[in-house]
């Protein structure tokens, strides 16, 4: 019956993948050929073991994530105290969709717009189209750092020379024939007879051997641990391959220029992009933002290849007269070949003014640290990715960051008055028990009343803190529906003791005063609110923390009557993907 059902979802899922024109020779690895891998694995782990407490697992070309959810199982249970991650390379939208509420990352979309050298796993696998199973393999072979990587692969796969020339350049010790397998019982069927392969730096069956050997002579120890050698441990460098044949640096004596520093090169590009004249200003006007990035991006990694190419050039004797180093020419090259790609992915995630301006400074943080994290390559396709992702995600923080604000401004100075349904329970919580009143009270909070962080000013000016304390507030007046919100001042202007104010416009489309603030040398911040601001907050973080459910409710609860206008504002406060994705489009 399981089977079955398997066999009906794949059917449905191939049938979406060609309405999508999306097919991309999916024939989804069956789950025999995954037991197959599985006993092999198991077998090399009673006398080897993977080093680490976080095990990455790759699928590259994962379709709808079957084999990494099988061997997310798998490593469960093997590796009980062992944090598994689960990272992926795929094209079909329609089966990336699914990958975030299954923990799976997306490492890379188009495969060969992918720079694996980058990527580093664990545990690979990939059962790539078998149209173009040669470039696919032998890429894989050079590039990626693995330990250890399954296969499946046509049979002539041991004929291809492309193949053989990898793994002789990469020093892979091992390119074992685990099983002969097939498709004719899968859930998408074909003829094809394949192979599973397992590609590996390690003599199994010599260390093995060895790792008995030790492990008897152990034995006599009063503290006796077994030896395991580790899965991976002779692998080599795939970046290092890269250096030396690539951009032909071998190792005698060179050097690399002042280190590699994002923040100057974020100005950089930054002020090329807003120039008034230049290529990168026309391309902002013809084709977009995006275009314009990966226009700087394409010419900023190719002028690192062709600058270090010429360092090549060069005499051994003359880099050695200079006194430079083979190491600090490598870890240059890799500084910048991967540090660009962050630049590049922050200097996008400043142009989604449209989510930015909903999320609190710590939820901007996260997300921009998850599309670095993610070890993505800057291209279009993975820019249309992220970007749906970074909406998705932050349209689940935004409700967070206007709970945020107002928690952080809750004190026992700050609460108007409690709910009536619980009043007596937690009028006099503050005094004994604050952190018991902040998780469970429910409360309306007043329009002026004084705070204390702790430390307001560091080195003559508003510390970074309170700055962004102050720039979470602006965030939760938008989300309220206040637009085009200011200060007379810049925040790192302020100075202790003095009043300032915040404008805003209403929804009225009235420009006023949203509300006035002091920073005080003691800690202390007083906070006087519009009457008008602050009852859109109580209403609209009261619904988010699920306080009330309808507007009568509120009412019951606090006395305070309001408009429809006022009670929807959570209704509208996410964003939909299209007016993020507009970034992606020719520039109107």
């Amino acid at each position: 019956m399981e089977s079955r059902q398997m066999g009906n979802s794949t059917l449905a899922i191939v049938k979406e993948l060609k309405g999508a024109a999306e097919d991309f020779e999916f024939y989804p690895t069956s789950e025999s050929q995954m037991d197959l891998i599985a006993d092999d694995l198991s077998k090399i782990m009673t006398t080897h073991e993977f080093s680490g407490k976080e095990l990455k697992i790759l699928d590259i070309g994962a379709g709808d994530g079957r084999v990494l959810k099988y061997f997310f199982n798998f490593f469960e249970e093997s590796h009980p105290n062992t944090s598994i991650k689960l990272f992926a390379i795929e094209k079909s939208n329609v089966h990336i969709k699914s990958y975030r509420k299954n923990n799976i990352s997306l490492l890379g979309t188009d495969f060969f717009s992918t720079n694996l050298i980058s990527k580093n796993c664990d545990f690979a696998f990939t059962n790539p189209p078998y149209s173009i199973f040669s470039p696919w393999i032998s890429a894989l072979i050079s590039q990626l750092n693995f330990k250890i990587m399954y296969a499946i692969l046509p049979e002539r796969w041991q004929s291809d020379e492309a193949i053989k020339e990898a793994i002789d350049k990469r020093q892979v010790t091992s390119a074992k024939i685990i099983a002969e397998s097939d498709f004719l019982e899968a859930d998408r069927k074909a003829r094809a007879k394949v192979h599973l392969v397992r590609f590996a730096f390690n003599d199994f069956e010599k260390e093995s051997t060895d790792a008995k050997n030790i492990n008897e002579k152990l034995k006599a120890s009063r503290h006796y641990s077994p030896y395991f050698p580790s899965i991976g441990y002779k692998a080599t460098c795939p970046f290092q391959l890269f250096v030396e044949n690539e951009l032909n640096l071998k190792q005698t004596y060179s050097t690399t220029t002042a280190k590699f520093k994002s923040y100057k090169e974020v100005e950089r590009i930054r002020d090329m992009l807003k120039g008034e004249n230049g290529t990168s200003r026309e391309l902002v006007e013809s084709r977009g933002v995006l275009w314009a990035l990966l226009e700087n991006y394409s010419r900023d990694m190719e002028k690192v290849l062709t600058d270090y190419k010429k360092i090549s050039e060069i005499s051994p004797q003359l880099l050695m007269e200079l006194g430079v180093e083979y190491k600090s020419i490598r870890d240059g090259v890799e500084e910048k070949l991967l540090g660009f790609r962050n630049v590049y992915w922050e200097l996008l995630f400043e142009e989604l003014d449209d989510l930015t301006s909903r999320l609190t400074h710590k939820n901007s943080v996260l997300i921009l640290n998850t599309l670095k994290a993610n070890s993505l390559d800057f291209t279009y396709e993975n820019a249309v990715y992220m970007i749906s992702y970074a909406v998705e995600y932050g349209n689940e923080l935004i409700e967070d960051s206007l709970i945020h604000v107002f928690k952080n401004l809750t004190a026992e100075t700050s609460i108007l008055r409690h709910y009536k349904s619980n009043t007596h329970m937690y009028k006099d919580c503050w005094r004994y028990n604050s952190e018991s009143a902040n998780k469970f009270a429910k409360y309306v909070l007043d329009y002026r009343f004084v705070v204390s962080f702790g430390s307001n000013f560091s080195g003559g000016t508003l510390s970074k803190e309170r700055q962004h304390d102050l720039n979470d507030i602006f965030v939760m007046l938008g989300l309220l529906g206040y637009a085009s919100v200011s200060m007379e001042v810049h925040k790192s202007a302020i100075e202790p003791g003095k009043e300032y104010s915040v404008f805003g416009t209403d929804p009225e489309g009235k420009r006023i005063v949203l509300l006035k603030c002091r920073f005080y040398l003691n800690g202390n911040v007083h906070f006087k609110f519009d009457q008008k601001v602050m009852l859109r907050l109580n209403v609209t973080a009261s619904r988010l923390l699920g306080w009330v459910r309808y507007k009568g409710d509120f009412f019951e609860e606090t006395d305070m009557d309001i408009e429809d206008g006022v009670w929807d504002i959570s209704d509208g406060m996410k964003i939909q993907a299209n007016s993020v994705l507009a970034i992606t489009y020719k520039a109107a």
